[in-house]
């Protein structure tokens, strides 16, 4: 009840449930639409190659770079780590819209430029949002933040994305024939 009284706190929680929700969205359904006739037709084997080779390597790099530049901003500037946060999610919306542009080109090395920076700078505020929890609440309730944000960003980024994205899908595609029609 304490934590829930910290209005960053309650902000952070709010964008990491965004967040999440799109890094689970894109994990769950980028196979399939690499899948889809109208984009690349890979098989399923090489949707998860190529998912894993490109986004597993791009994601280490994001993520440590991420924490790294975080740390030494925040000797020059307080607010690093949220100014990492807010321009690594505020940069991202205008790649992931571009991606999933490129991806109607068939152009697959054209839609892997687009991807993989958007991809590093999705990234980019995960360990700077992690740190910034520990930063608004006070030390003796760090555990039980850490606790309760992940709680609230599973169930309601994790669990719910796969869940609004499909019921959403079955709505645009109630026969589950739009994709198989190159309209994806």
């Amino acid at each position: 009840r304490n934590l829930l009284q910290i209005k960053s706190f309650i902000c952070l929680v709010i964008i990491g449930i965004l967040t999440t929700f799109t890094s689970t969205a894109l994990q769950t359904f980028f196979p399939i639409l690499l899948q889809q006739r109208d984009t690349f037709g890979m098989t399923s084997g090489q949707a998860g190659s190529y998912a894993g080779l490109v986004l597993g390597p791009t994601a280490i790099v994001g993520v440590i770079l991420g924490g790294y530049l975080a740390d030494w901003l925040t000797h020059r500037y307080a607010a690093a780590r949220l100014l990492i946060i807010i321009v690594s999610v505020f940069l991202v919306i205008p790649l992931n819209i571009a991606s999933l542009l490129s991806a109607n080109t068939h152009n697959l090395v054209l839609f892997s430029a687009i991807l993989i920076p958007t991809f590093f700078i999705n990234t980019l505020h995960l360990a700077p949002l992690a740190a910034a929890f520990l930063d608004v609440v006070p030390s003796e309730s760090r555990a039980s933040a850490i606790a309760i944000s992940t709680f609230i960003q599973r169930i309601l980024g994790s669990a719910a994305a796969p869940l609004l994205i499909g019921s959403l899908a079955g709505i645009f595609d109630p026969t589950g024939t739009h994709f198989l029609s190159s309209a994806a």
